[in-house]
């Protein structure tokens, strides 16, 4: 295997393209046989791809161009990795505001799907909008990196053949990479809120959250699911909204100890420094006495500490826990922040921990729901202080605001952002059901009615 180092040879290419806020632009498209948007790629792990600029080895109408970039797996048998890949400091960072990343992408196994790596302060992970469905053939995947990173972006990288669901990783396959194109936009303003869990998206069976790290050290205990131990189980009954909450199940006992993680869908980093609160929802098949609830705190990606400090949940509770009753529970960030004033990653918080708190060998069971961030003007429903009515409706799959080109935000009345991007001549693309919606821009907002 050859690790190879590219040398940055020329800037961005100057194919540009802008659409009202909207800036398109070449990232990279491998013409002059050189990776040219970074001064190193960094293969990880570094025996498993074979990596070099080559001919386009099927030119077609979807890409006629001369040259790609060529990944393939190496044979090193069970040492291969399936998130192997690369990153790179970008060259000239990506601004915060990047609305998506398109990539040409051609594939040999049908079961290689291609992950993005985006990183500043935090970093994340995601898959395209739509999976690829072509083998032996060019196609375009757009990445909704607004939908998953808000930062500027100075280190990316990607995943060439992470494996589809249940497969297994192909040694030999090939994939090509090619026209690297990235939107920007505007930064969008301050978000209001900041869903950090709903619902697990994990699996079709509905029984655990990847998202999720569970620790017990004997003799306490957390329950871990049979199939997927280290994680939190999910159920389906009760939940606060939605179609599944987290379960917590615990013993604090003399000698051990337990901690618990509840982290986003993908492991998403958010940027907490704007908000005030954390709120989140909960609810036991018993009564438990304020006394026997957990410490929390927060934990980021980076950062040294990494830890906030911890506060009792039950300092945010005016009585015991009542059977079968949904509770939400509200928590100060300053409260947090003032525990431990050394940590300071704020923007790249990753992690709510549940960590044992009494000792009263007592199983307890504690169900939770509905994780959000807010900014102090968010009380669960979308219920901003200064009301400005806004001109907005909803036709044909799309928000209409006459005469408007700009950020938008779409609320359902549970406080889920349903949508948060660039309205162009008044037109977002948004595909919403029966309900009554909440619609925020810079220039106001309103109640929409979707019938």
């Amino acid at each position: 295997m050859k690790k190879l180092l590219f040398t940055c040879l020329t800037a961005l290419a100057a194919s540009v393209t802008v659409s009202a806020q909207l800036t398109t632009y070449m990232l990279d498209d491998f013409e002059n046989g050189h990776v040219n948007f970074t001064s190193a790629v960094n293969v990880n792990p570094p025996d498993n791809m074979d990596t070099a600029v080559v001919a386009n080895p099927a030119s077609d109408a979807v890409n006629s161009t001369m040259k790609c970039w060529k990944w393939k797996r190496l044979d090193v048998g069970v040492a291969n990795q399936p998130w192997a890949g690369f990153w790179s400091v970008l060259t000239t960072p990506i601004v915060a505001g990047c609305q998506t990343i398109t990539i040409k992408f051609y594939r040999t196994n049908a079961n290689s799907l291609l992950k993005i790596h985006c990183e500043s302060s935090g970093s994340v992970e995601f898959l395209p909008k739509t999976a690829p469905t072509k083998v032996n053939q060019w196609e375009e995947l757009t990445f909704d990196v607004a939908a998953h990173w808000t930062k500027s972006i100075t280190v990316f990288g990607f995943q060439p053949d992470y494996p589809a669901d249940g497969s297994t990783i192909d040694i030999g396959a090939s994939m090509y990479i090619d026209e690297i194109k990235v939107t920007t936009g505007t930064p969008p303003p301050p978000p209001t809120s900041i869903i950090f869990f709903d619902d697990s998206t994990d699996g079709t069976d509905n029984t655990y959250h990847d998202g999720s790290y569970v620790n017990p050290t004997s003799p306490s205990t957390v329950l871990q699911p049979a199939l997927h131990p280290g994680k939190l189980p999910v159920v389906t009954i009760p939940v606060k909204s939605g179609t599944n909450a987290l379960e917590l199940d615990w013993k604090s006992v003399t000698g051990g100890d337990w901690a618990a993680m509840v982290a986003a869908n993908g492991w998403t980093v958010f940027d907490v420094s704007g908000m005030v609160n954390l709120n989140f929802w909960i609810n036991s098949p018993t009564t438990i006495a304020k006394s026997a609830m957990p410490l929390l705190h927060l934990e980021a990606s980076p950062g040294n500490p990494n830890g906030t400090g911890s506060v009792p949940v039950a300092n945010y509770m005016t009585t015991d826990l009542a059977a079968n009753t949904w509770t939400k529970i509200t928590i100060p960030l300053a409260d947090i922040w003032a525990v431990n004033t050394a940590f300071t990653a704020k923007d790249a918080i990753h992690g709510v921990f549940f960590t044992q708190n009494t000792i009263d060998n007592v199983e307890h069971i504690l169900y939770l729901d509905n994780f959000i961030f807010d900014n102090g003007n968010f009380t669960g429903l979308f219920n901003p202080k200064v009301e400005n009515k806004l001109n907005a409706y909803y036709m044909n799959g799309e928000i209409r605001i006459p005469n408007f080109t700009g950020n938008v935000q779409v609320f359902d009345f549970t406080g889920r952002t349903i949508i948060d991007g660039i309205a162009t001549d008044g037109k977002i693309s948004v595909n919403m059901i029966k309900g009554i919606y909440i619609v925020k821009t810079a220039i106001g907002n309103t109640k929409i009615s979707v019938r």
